[in-house]
């Protein structure tokens, strides 16, 4: 391999598929900005529920200090499954530290319902906003 070792035998550069990936959680794009009621009765309608939810997520950008990893993590979890329902798919390899995790946070709630991850999320981020 021309290039990639030299006369010694020492390695001078990496592929590309070898470097470790770090990805970052955005949340979603769109989001209204309305006043919300952060306590949610068990009897909220779905797009009462929603438009809560939305808020939570933009709330969550402007929180007064930044929450721990295992909160984060709960906190993401809790969106994907609020937003998209049971994770799918095959859990991220070893090499993909970050993914894993957030793949076991969305799969600890695997059988959680959509409107229940809603309310759990929204509850959490009025917790957090709090104190």
């Amino acid at each position: 391999m021309k290039g990639a070792y030299d006369n010694v035998g020492f390695v001078l550069h990496r592929p590309r598929a070898w470097a470790l990936r770090v990805r970052r959680f955005r949340g979603p794009r769109a989001a209204r900005a309305d006043e919300s009621n952060p306590i949610l009765p068990a009897d909220t309608t779905m797009s009462d529920l929603k438009h809560q939810f939305e808020q939570a997520v933009i709330d969550s950008k402007n929180l007064p200090e930044r929450p721990d990893n295992a909160t984060l993590l709960k906190l993401y979890g809790l969106f994907k499954q609020g937003s998209g329902g049971d994770v799918a798919g095959e859990r991220p390899g070893i090499t993909d530290l970050i993914g894993r995790a957030k793949w076991d946070a969305w799969h600890a709630l695997q059988g959680t319902s959509t409107a229940e991850a809603m309310r759990q999320y929204v509850a959490l981020i009025a917790d957090l906003k709090e104190g």
